[in-house]
């Protein structure tokens, strides 16, 4: 009795089993199915993404790449791509690789290599990237095309991307202008020549500079043209935080008159009149106006501004007083009054020095 009583529970554990599995089976049966009847709409999708998704990088003239055999070492090949587009490799000869990715040129040599060889394993590397162009337009301090430079360092195999991200750009450009908008920053790029044609994205930096998120300041690339558009209400306040961060670090101001030392002086973003005159050498001791300082400005709308300042050594500087510089910014001292005084008496005396020195001069030669 017991053994029979064990086998029906066997039993019915197996019954229970073998319908678990049944439909297991077909559930995924079912999404097979389903996904096969799916099969071209996902490819449509899978193509789309594949358009969308973050550019490789385009292969031009100027790029320095490594050919690694894999089999044959010895053979392993550094080389630059030639203006034509072109490289040469000893066993094939000339090909062409610009406008090619990564991907494709390896592949591309792969097949090459099978007229010579039985079954060529290549690995392609670029080990130092060309300078690139890119095109700013639109609401930036100085529009129009730019060459940035980048480079890839590899050390241990190890590849480091250096290329320039559209904060440099618009850094390299000047900055932006007080009425950017940069809530939505156009970027159009050209992608490779098995897809075809351009694709635009737009990225905010103010997203960026507020909120730390570094996907809207993505690595551009040769040919990259960057669109800065008009903003239709302008928050100055957040705009003047962003257009310290989205500017050069350094700015460039001219010091002219009684400093010790003239000429454009390359300063830190920032700095205040009074460490810019102390880096031009400070003024001349007993020949500067130190309450005639003017700078002079180029404003944003073209218009020009002058201000006069007065600078003391002994008292502190208000803020009023003391004026972040800015680039482009022309900093002048005017003459005292008592120096004034003594370059008007030289250059009276000028005539009579001489006449004094030529009448010494005949005395001396009469004598």
């Amino acid at each position: 009795m017991i053994n029979f009583f064990n086998y029906k529970i066997k039993f019915i554990k197996i019954f229970l089993f073998s319908i678990f599995f049944i439909i297991i089976n077909g559930s995924i049966a079912s999404e097979i199915n389903t996904l096969n009847k799916k099969n071209i709409d996902l490819e449509e999708v899978r193509k789309d993404i594949s358009i969308l998704q973050e550019s490789y990088y385009i292969l031009g003239p100027g790029d320095q790449i490594q050919l690694t055999y894999i089999d044959t070492p010895e053979d392993n090949l550094i080389t630059q791509i030639l203006n034509d587009g072109n490289i040469y490799i000893p066993i094939i000869g000339k090909i062409k690789l610009e406008g090619l990715t990564i991907p494709e040129a390896r592949n591309l040599i792969t097949e090459s290599l099978k007229n010579q060889l039985i079954n060529p394993l290549v690995d392609l590397m670029l080990i130092q990237k060309r300078p690139i162009k890119v095109t700013l337009i639109g609401e930036v301090d100085n529009p129009g095309l730019y060459t940035l430079t980048g480079n890839l360092i590899n050390k241990s195999n190890s590849q480091s991307s250096l290329l320039p991200t559209v904060v440099d750009a618009i850094r390299v450009s000047g900055g932006i202008t007080d009425s950017a908008n940069i809530t939505n920053v156009k970027i159009r790029r050209k992608l490779p020549h098995n897809i075809g044609g351009f694709k635009e994205t737009e990225v905010n930096l103010y997203d960026l500079i507020f909120n730390g998120n570094q996907e809207n300041n993505p690595l551009l690339f040769d040919g990259d043209s960057i669109l800065i558009s008009k903003a239709k209400v302008i928050d100055s306040e957040s705009l003047e935080i962003a257009s310290v961060n989205l500017s050069s670090p350094f700015i460039k101001v001219t010091f002219v008159g009684e400093f010790n030392n003239t000429g454009q002086i390359e300063l830190k973003r920032g700095t205040p009149l009074a460490q810019g005159i102390l880096n031009a050498g400070g003024l001349k001791d007993f020949r500067s106006n130190k309450g005639g300082i003017e700078i002079v400005r180029v404003n944003r709308n073209g218009t020009v501004s002058k201000n006069r300042y007065k600078f003391n050594y002994s008292n502190g500087l208000s803020l009023k007083q003391n004026p972040s510089l800015q680039n482009g910014d022309v900093v002048m001292v005017s003459k005292n009054l008592l120096a004034k005084t003594t370059d008007s008496i030289t250059e009276i005396t000028k005539p009579a020095t001489g006449i004094i020195s030529l009448w010494s001069l005949i005395k001396l030669t009469t004598n």
